[in-house]
């Protein structure tokens, strides 16, 4: 929430169905979208620097849609995949870059090879380590 208020990023959440029926609001879903500057490390190759940045392979950064703090309720997201709330936000990526410009969506997880999979399985390749954190960057064009 003090991400928001400081216009640092948007929380989106998703509501369940079924609650809404029945006059509910259950939060099932949620992600959080900012615009945030993608540091590259000396292990991302010169074409994929290129790739990103559209025009220079010496490019150091570039700025990018970051999703972050993906999540789904255990018990009111039920019938609601992973891989829909991934879309969700990913669709807010391209409403943004049509907006605003971007070329990719990244995000950060923990090196963990069942989510590097799922990520893997939902347009998005591994770029590198975060050096200060030890997350995984993975990067998805647009």
């Amino acid at each position: 929430m003090e991400f928001d208020k400081r216009n640092v990023s948007r929380t989106y959440l998703l509501l369940s169905h079924d609650a809404l029926l029945q006059g509910e609001i259950v939060i099932a879903a949620y992600y959080t979208i900012a615009i945030k500057t993608l540091n590259f490390t000396p292990a991302v190759s010169k074409r994929m620097i290129k790739d990103i940045d559209g025009f220079s392979k010496e490019a150091d950064s570039v700025s990018a849609v970051l999703i972050g703090q993906l999540g789904k309720d255990a018990v009111h997201g039920v019938g609601l995949h992973g891989a829909d709330v991934l879309s969700s936000a990913v669709d807010l990526a391209y409403e943004i870059r049509a907006i605003a410009g971007s070329r990719i969506v990244f995000l950060e997880c923990e090196p963990a090879e069942k989510l590097l999979d799922f990520y893997n399985a939902n347009g998005f390749v591994q770029l590198q380590n975060n050096q200060s954190t030890g997350l995984t960057q993975m990067v998805r064009f647009l």
